[in-house]
């Protein structure tokens, strides 16, 4: 089973992380909420780190520097996710795999960032890596590079062979707070990411000035290539669903209630068409373009579209959710913990994990678990950080959460 150790990392003293398919993390302030879903996203990631060293440096990777090279390209990703480990102290962070394999990252004893792949870990990423160093520098001896067919295809199959070693086949995102940025400085901070992914690109290496900047980053990414194109084809909520949805007749994700949740969400009715996207507040005419909306429907609406594709598309993704309910007004936070619920069940591998401090949605998961309509006892897992210390809220052995949290919990 999948499981993160981590000792004395930032402000967590000692945390074992067993992610379950729903998984809440309360507390206060400055606790170290963000750090360990990082953690979580930061190991999920490290195939992807993998694939990316391989694709930007086919010809400088051999056999006999290989692992020189992977180890160096993760503890660069670790320094953009976390910062400079050179003022932190000592600590360890252990992930055991899905499929049972185990990675150790540690401060070693020249203060550096240090990881090793224990028993045969390592050398099942090498073999299962390094015919596509060979295929990619074959590719490029062609005069290929990475926008072609044939170079997307290589990684794609190197992805999939990774996939088998990790034992892990989930596409994650984190989804950072304050979501709403991009409205608010408009074509100014889309210009700055792509700027910042250009030079990721050419250089391999960009200095950022806070962990937050990557996570925007890979966040701003995704939904550019991936969500914004996809609603622009489109009219409606509806015709996307039904746009993607006619080759899977099998699904049964029930668009009508689920459009109305958003709509109840977004206090409004999300629209696209050649003017721009819209939120109507009466239909058909009243309407105020995206741009101009409120920053609790800016900071919801591209939370909202990922999910809603991601739960389209019937493929199995993770998803780190900073205070899901930033901005949204107390009385609709049961509306959202419902909606996340139909996301995380609409595929049998799908796992959400996010952060808050809502009693409103502890407590409508709590009846939502009572129940056991939707998710069952054993899916859930409700946590906090307490002294730096990581406590499950939830019961170990069934997920049952035991009584309602107190104000104290969710300050």
């Amino acid at each position: 089973m999948e499981r993160i150790h981590i000792k004395n990392f930032k402000q967590i003293k000692e945390a074992d992380l067993q992610l379950r398919k729903f998984n809440v993390i309360v507390g206060d302030h400055a606790s170290g909420k963000s750090t360990l879903m990082k953690v979580a996203y930061f190991m999920h990631h490290l195939q992807d780190e993998i694939i990316n060293e391989v694709s930007a440096n086919a010809p400088q990777i051999f056999r006999h520097n290989f692992f020189g090279r992977m180890k160096q390209a993760v503890r660069i990703a670790f320094v953009h996710h976390f910062g400079s480990t050179r003022h932190l102290a000592d600590f360890t962070i252990d992930y055991y795999t899905p499929s049972g394999e185990l990675v150790c990252f540690y401060i070693n004893d020249n203060n550096d960032l240090d990881l090793f792949f224990v028993d045969d870990f390592g050398d099942k990423i090498l073999d299962n890596s390094f015919a596509a160093v060979e295929e990619l520098v074959a590719l490029k001896n062609k005069g290929l590079d990475s926008t072609s067919t044939e170079w997307q295809d290589v990684l794609n199959a190197l992805r999939g062979r990774l996939n088998l070693v990790f034992g892990d086949n989930t596409q994650e995102l984190y989804i950072p707070n304050n979501r709403s940025v991009w409205f608010a400085i408009g074509n100014r901070v889309q210009a700055l990411f792509d700027e910042m992914e250009q030079t990721l690109k050419n250089k391999g290496f960009l200095r950022f000035d806070s962990e937050h900047e990557l996570f925007h980053l890979h966040f701003v990414q995704h939904i550019k290539n991936n969500v914004v194109p996809v609603f622009k084809r489109n009219a409606t909520l509806k015709d996307v669903f039904f746009d993607i949805m006619k080759f899977n007749t099998d699904a049964n994700l029930a668009i009508e209630s689920t459009s109305k949740q958003i709509t109840e969400l977004l206090q409004g009715t999300y629209q696209t068409d050649t003017f721009g996207e819209k939120i109507f507040y009466e239909l058909p005419e009243k309407y105020v373009y995206l741009q101009n909306a409120s920053t609790h429907q800016q900071e919801l609406i591209r939370m909202i579209q990922d999910l809603f594709l991601a739960a389209l598309h019937q493929k199995p993704v993770l998803r780190f959710i900073e205070h899901p309910e930033a901005q949204v007004k107390t009385d609709l936070h049961k509306t959202l913990t419902q909606f996340l619920i139909w996301y995380a069940t609409s595929h049998p591998e799908n796992q959400l994990v996010f952060s808050t401090h809502s009693t409103q949605m502890v407590d409508a998961l709590n009846q939502i678990v009572e129940e056991g309509k939707l998710l069952k006892a054993e899916e859930v897992n409700i946590l906090t950080l307490e002294n730096g210390k990581l406590i499950t809220l939830s019961n170990p052995k069934t997920g049952e959460v035991k009584s309602k949290l107190t104000e104290k919990t969710l300050l």
